[in-house]
């Protein structure tokens, strides 16, 4: 059976969402930074057991104040909220990110997710907010491709009601 799931990637500005998506999706990293306009779209198969997933994965621009971030978390079924583990602060807005975030979708699965493995940071601090959460949390590398995979499996089979 196919089952079509919107799961949105959310964070502050150049903490790697759209670079998670790039890999995940066609297996390339460039580190040049574009700001995302809006939201980005697209859409990538998981072969889950007997079911396959088409994760729509909505790529919203990192501003956390935005007007319109309610309206595009509407109808979403997950998310991943990225930090980018060299910049603590951005992992200080994961709760404000995930409050609003679960506002709008109530009945959503979060993972948090710690970006730019490769280069270091402090994993304790994301640890500590998942814990507080009670949300999963994964450690990435966008350039290096390190578990970037296995997340997005992993809010893939929380979405089936698997994890």
């Amino acid at each position: 059976m196919e089952i079509v799931r919107k799961v949105c990637m959310l964070g502050d500005p150049a903490v790697g969402k759209t670079s998670l998506v790039r890999r995940f999706v066609l297996n390339m990293f460039d580190d040049k930074y574009i700001s995302t306009i809006g939201t980005k779209v697209v859409k990538k198969k998981l072969v889950l057991g007997e079911d396959t997933l088409i994760l729509m994965i909505w790529d919203v621009l990192g501003q956390r104040t935005h007007a319109f971030h309610t309206t595009y978390y509407k109808g979403a079924k997950g998310a991943l909220i990225v930090s980018d583990l060299t910049r603590p602060q951005t992992i200080e807005h994961l709760r404000s990110w995930h409050s609003r975030f679960k506002d709008a979708a109530p009945e959503s699965h979060c993972i948090l997710v710690g970006n730019k493995l490769d280069l270091g940071g402090s994993t304790e601090m994301l640890v500590s907010t998942a814990n507080e959460l009670d949300v999963d949390y994964y450690f990435t590398s966008a350039k290096t491709g390190e578990g970037v995979e296995r997340v997005f499996r992993a809010v893939g089979k929380k979405i089936m009601g698997g994890g």
